[in-house]
């Protein structure tokens, strides 16, 4: 176990160089980043369901025409 005094200039330490900011900004990036990869995930899905929706019309069009 770390010693009192050297968890204290650690911690010291660590905010004067801005850690604690740098952290807290990685994680705001980190859920915004995420956030924007889940949204891309599901416009994927959609824009697959139309390509598939869109190839049976239109296989159902050319089939209609023959």
């Amino acid at each position: 176990m770390m010693k009192r005094p050297l968890v204290r200039l650690f911690q010291r330490i660590a905010r004067l160089f801005g850690i604690p900011e740098i952290q807290n900004r990685l994680d705001l990036v980190q859920t915004q980043l995420n956030g924007v990869i889940g949204e891309a995930e599901r416009t994927g899905q959609k824009l697959g369901a139309l390509e598939r929706h869109l190839e049976r019309r239109l296989t159902q069009y050319l089939d209609d025409q023959a």
